[in-house]
């Protein structure tokens, strides 16, 4: 019966990263898919608003007072 360092028993870090991410990938594609499909019919080209003019902008009363 031979006794192992612990350093050589434990796993590398290469292999506990690429554990993690393969882990993690289905999840974070599935959340993408996701948003994407729930959200695909809210962004649309009506919908951004017309560009404001900095000047006038500027020159509107500040309400925050």
């Amino acid at each position: 019966m031979s006794t192992k360092p612990i350093m050589r028993s434990s796993r590398s870090l290469c292999s506990i990263t690429n554990s993690c991410v393969l882990g993690c990938l289905p999840f974070v594609l599935t959340y993408q898919t996701w948003t994407f499909w729930v959200f695909r019919k809210c962004l649309h080209v009506d919908h951004i608003p017309e560009a404001h003019d900095a000047y006038e902008l500027a020159e509107m009363p500040n309400r925050t007072r």
